[in-house]
């Protein structure tokens, strides 16, 4: 069911929402406290932190320790916060992600929109290339506006770190009800152009060197950091699939939206060359490798 322009609730326990993930990749975890000093102030200045919403739980998870904190964001819980993600990711081997989570409860669907999450990926062994992911989701008036502003100004200061970024729809799954993981393995083969979301970001450690998906505006640098090396100048290209972005819904027959998932269809093809292509990956859980599998390919099936 469409609650607003830009909003839907599928299940009680799982929505979909304007959506942004910007992707850095690192050689090691010792650039870490350098992209955590640059990225929280930007964030901040360009309003991502939700620092008066009392319908908040902020939340900590890393390899020592894991924590929450119900009411608004204040400063001196985003600076524990900073500090503390510091602290966790200089572990030269860290056996989960450790993740930062203020999720806002969004009473249009009943469900929370996961307001913003920074995380890094899991290393088993030290010096192993690492993967920090940025992800926002928001229902304001003003969605495609807020997170285009802050995804072309983070990727103008943080260029050199910069990865992959991706701006359109998502699913977004209550993160503390279970059943949401399955609500959305029922729905994601039919609202193709909805990206998948990783609650506790376990995936992060396979998008160091692919992209999972495209969705309505992708940016990519396309160096590719095995050939050309570390420390080889970005090239950041942008790709996007029409005026306007779709979740493609597949019982929708309205010209726009056959029209909405031909784009999408073809900017898959054109850069199917960088997204993941595994029989390997189980996304949760309850997700077995042929699922996953499935949806990545799942612009195949257009015909």
């Amino acid at each position: 069911m469409q609650v607003k322009e830009t909003l839907w609730t599928l299940e009680k326990e799982l929505s979909i929402a304007p959506s942004l993930e910007i992707i850095f990749r690192l050689k090691s975890n010792t650039q870490t406290d350098g992209i955590y000093d640059a990225l929280f102030p930007l964030l901040h200045e360009f309003d991502a932190f939700p620092f008066s919403d009392e319908k908040c739980i902020t939340i900590i998870s890393h390899d020592t320790d894991q924590g929450g904190w119900p009411g608004a964001l204040s400063m001196e819980l985003w600076l524990t916060v900073m500090n503390e993600m510091k602290a966790a990711s200089r572990r030269k081997i860290r056996k989960k992600q450790t993740v930062f989570k203020v999720c806002r409860e969004e009473t249009l669907t009943q469900n929370y929109i996961d307001g913003i999450s920074v995380s890094l990926s899991q290393n088993t062994f030290p010096d192993q290339a690492c993967v920090i992911s940025l992800q926002i989701s928001t229902s304001r008036e003003n969605a495609w506006q807020h997170l285009q502003r802050i995804r072309d100004n983070v990727i103008a200061s943080m260029d050199e770190c910069f990865f992959w970024a991706s701006l359109g729809y998502k699913f977004v799954m209550n993160p503390f009800a279970r059943i949401s993981a399955d609500q959305m393995k029922a729905s994601c083969m039919r609202y193709l152009g909805v990206d998948l979301h990783d609650v506790v970001c376990i995936q992060n450690g396979w998008w160091w060197n692919k992209l999972r998906t495209v969705n309505w505006q992708t940016t990519l640098n396309t160096v590719d950091v095995t050939r050309d090396g570390w420390d080889a100048t970005p090239h950041i290209v942008s790709y996007q699939t029409g005026y306007y972005p779709s979740v493609c819904d597949r019982n929708n027959v309205h010209l726009d939206n056959l029209t909405a998932i031909n784009e999408y269809k073809i900017m898959a093809e054109k850069l199917s060359s960088w997204i993941l292509n595994t029989d390997e990956m189980g996304w949760s859980e309850k997700w077995n490798a042929e699922i996953y599998a499935r949806w990545a390919r799942r612009w195949d099936e257009v015909k």
